[in-house]
């Protein structure tokens, strides 16, 4: 029998892609411990709150449109005229838009929309009547930051949204496994007004139910108010110092990284400088692969920006919420790279 009419073609295209285990096989069998494994691969590209603890989308029959920022801002209104266009283009070319999706604070380059901004958002969507959701699960991992392009936080439910938006047509998104630290509990709620959307999400959510024992925890976390004060304030003050040295190092070897991050566990390196094409290659998307490879071989992985659908390759998304020691390591072996002394170089990151 033909093992691939197994399945559908749907099953198939899935199968036909490495899992999450495949992707990552090697990180998981071999990270790096500065005591009991100090040849380990340091993984600084995975999004964990480590400091504060020592879904998989599947589209079918969706597809996304992503917006091209250029020179603007992205979270100020020139941001918000940028996705207008896409709107129109995609309008044009006989794709019918349903919704506008905003992570905010933004992931991977850690900013936070501006109000104005966010207004204008929500105008944008009346305008064509299409949904806004809000994807704010770093929302309470935001803080201080010496930085003058740093937006300080507005959650889109601070605002009086009746004021530029139907009810129906906005909608928020929240987990615990950011901020607490806690996505084994696979916690996650929708904060929306619109009784139709409920009553359609109510027709499946009994197909994902969480855990009575992952109830508990949660609860127990969320009702006693003075230990979530306390865990978030630490928590905060813990990403704000490791930011600070993130900044400092990066600027110690010359590279740069994108401005005004002041939320989540990540900074947004620009390694463009170091791409180099491999022989015969004219796309710079080789270059990026070509120097992912080359750190993966000096045992450090950072997330690459082909896999962010960065607009451009050569930008990295680095995790700084590990134990200080395994990021500063991990930016001596990203420094070594880009430097050509991993054979038998030092680095003093």
């Amino acid at each position: 029998m033909n093992a691939k009419g197994v399945l559908s073609t749907r099953g198939n295209e899935l199968a036909s892609v490495s899992g999450v285990v495949d992707q990552f096989k090697e990180l998981l069998e071999n990270p790096y411990d500065p005591d009991t494994n100090p040849d380990g691969i340091v993984n600084i590209g995975t999004a964990e709150n480590k400091p504060r603890t020592s879904i998989d989308w599947v589209a079918y029959r969706v597809g996304c449109e992503y917006v091209s920022f250029g020179d603007a801002d992205q979270f100020e209104i020139d941001g918000v005229r940028k996705y207008e266009d896409a709107i129109i283009d995609a309008t044009k070319a006989g794709k019918r838009i349903r919704a506008l999706i905003l992570c905010h604070p933004h992931n991977p380059l850690g900013r936070c929309y501006a109000p104005n901004a966010l207004i204008d958002f929500m105008k944008l969507c009346s305008k064509y009547r299409i949904h806004l959701i809000v994807d704010e699960i770093y929302a309470l991992s935001v803080y201080d930051v010496p930085d003058p392009k740093a937006i300080r936080f507005s959650s889109i439910l601070s605002f009086n949204t009746d004021e530029y938006i139907s009810p129906d047509y906005i909608h928020l998104l929240y987990g615990m496994s950011k901020d607490t630290a806690a996505g084994g509990i696979r916690l996650g709620c929708l904060y929306t007004r619109c009784k139709k959307l409920m009553q359609a999400l109510q027709t499946i959510t009994m197909f994902h139910w969480s855990g009575n024992p992952n109830e508990k925890i949660a609860t127990l976390m969320l009702e006693d108010e003075k230990w979530m004060d306390n865990f978030l304030h630490l928590s905060r003050s813990l990403l704000a110092e490791r930011n600070k040295m993130v900044r400092k190092m990066l600027d110690v070897h010359g590279i740069q990284y994108y401005p005004g991050a002041n939320a989540g566990f990540f900074i947004w390196i620009d390694l463009r400088p170091w791409i180099h094409l491999p022989f015969g290659e004219v796309n710079l998307w080789a270059g990026e692969d070509d120097l992912t490879m080359r750190l993966i071989e000096n045992k450090v992985f950072i997330t690459n920006g082909k896999a962010m659908s960065a607009e451009e390759p050569g930008w990295y998304r680095l995790i700084f919420s590990q134990d200080e020691r395994i990021v500063k390591e991990g930016i001596k072996r990203i420094v070594q790279v880009i430097k050509g002394k991993v054979d038998g170089g030092s680095s003093d990151a």
